[in-house]
């Protein structure tokens, strides 16, 4: 894309990305001048309408919130050739910003974006929701649930959460099929990756890139608890790889998932189906400003 200027630039600010945040992203925005623009909606309507009305007269909007509020704006961004993501990171996992480079520092993401250069990046879609990082089947989607509904927050609450849940989670039964793809089975856990990690640097699925034109599905299954420490490990190293209890399948084309499970997950967010999951991928469908040179 050709030189962007501020003009063209709208922040999307989430009003849950906490107070002292909003206050340092207005600091910043003053200090750099009136020509960005931002707005902050506390409801899925006012969202929707805010969009609408400035989405001709700007070309990157940048999200300011977490993994959420980057999904939110896909299905307004895809297949736009002239419209751009960013991301100003403030969730608590942040998983595609991490990996697409995307820092706290709105000085230095407005310079990168006033460059212009892009990326061209795939997306995915689970049951007709668009998604840039990760979504999941089974114990992940459980603990998503449960967190949701505890009125706890943070990193630490949430592993708690998760030790928790691990203790008492049955696997579930599946069955998953697409263009060489045939699996059945009891799994702990089924994540839908387009990037490596959930969040806070956990890599889930090592070797996924999202601008290479597939995604991979790790199927988990019920891990000893003495094996469970491993994996942990393993898992922030970033070194897991096939095992007895887990497999990576690669898909470049559409997958069905069968299952006895009607809760899933979008980075994160809780979702309920009927138990059955259609997974698409999109090929280097949005663009999104590039951080590394």
């Amino acid at each position: 894309m050709p030189r962007i200027r501020k003009s063209e630039i709208l922040l999307v600010i989430n009003p849950n990305a906490g107070k002292r945040n909003i206050r340092l992203v207005m600091k910043t925005i003053r200090e750099m001048g009136n020509d960005i623009q931002y707005i902050i909606t506390h409801d899925l309507q006012a969202f929707e309408q805010e969009i609408k009305k400035e989405f001709d007269t700007h070309k990157v909007f940048v999200a300011v919130g977490g993994d959420g509020t980057v999904n939110s704006l896909i299905k307004y961004l895809i297949h736009c050739q002239d419209k751009a993501l960013a991301i100003l990171p403030f969730g608590s996992g942040n998983g595609f910003a991490n990996e697409l480079g995307f820092k706290n520092d709105l000085k230095n993401l407005i310079n990168k974006i006033i460059a212009g250069d892009m990326l061209d990046i795939d997306v995915l879609e689970i049951n007709g929701n668009y998604f840039l990082n990760l979504a999941g089947i089974g114990l992940d989607a459980e603990i998503a649930h449960r967190f949701q509904t505890s009125g706890e927050r943070g990193f630490i609450s949430y592993i708690f959460s998760t030790i928790r849940t691990y203790f008492s989670y049955k696997p579930i039964l599946a069955s998953i099929s697409g263009d060489n793809i045939q699996e059945h089975g009891h799994f702990q856990m089924m994540c839908i990756a387009n990037t490596r990690q959930f969040g806070n640097n956990a890599y889930i699925s090592p070797k996924s890139d999202p601008m290479d034109g597939t995604f991979e599905i790790i199927l988990l299954k019920d891990i000893p608890f003495l094996h469970a420490i491993s994996f942990v490990i393993r898992l922030f190293k970033g070194t897991l790889k096939d095992s007895t209890y887990i497999k990576y399948l690669v898909s470049d084309g559409p997958v069905d998932i069968e299952t006895n499970s009607n809760k899933y997950h979008i980075d994160g967010d809780p979702m309920t189906s009927d138990g059955n999951y259609h997974i698409n991928l999109n090929p280097k469908s949005l663009k999104v400003v590039k951080m590394y040179h």
